[in-house]
């Protein structure tokens, strides 16, 4: 199982026509996930690279793009994100249908057909 890292979440408020750009700067810095939505922009970076050096080139890329941009910046605690989206996943029974994951058990019948996704 990989290691689990906290994050630093990045959120910034700025015109959404700024996101593209910003998305390809930040990936050169070793942000690793984004989450866009109208003037919002949010940026993902484990915690680990996140040093001095990068969060002064990523105020530097940032007043270019906004002189008054703010940054808010958090910190997120460790979690296995894919342990915490399995277990949103359930089975579904339709008809003489059961689709459930691979990592899901549950009792069936000789009546029953199942679909392991």
């Amino acid at each position: 199982m990989p290691a689990i890292h906290s994050h630093i979440k990045l959120t910034l408020q700025l015109p959404e026509s700024h996101h593209e750009i910003l998305i390809a700067e930040l990936m050169d810095l070793d942000f690793e996930g984004f989450e866009s939505a109208d003037n919002e922009l949010i940026a993902w970076i484990e915690s680990r690279h996140f040093d001095d050096f990068r969060r002064e080139l990523v105020e530097q890329i940032l007043f270019q793009v906004d002189p008054e941009l703010s940054i808010l910046t958090e910190e997120v605690e460790d979690r296995n994100w894919n342990e915490i989206w399995e277990s949103t996943i359930q089975p579904i029974r339709i008809g003489k249908f059961l689709i459930r994951p691979t990592w899901s058990t549950v009792e069936s019948d000789n009546e029953t057909i199942e679909l392991i996704i």
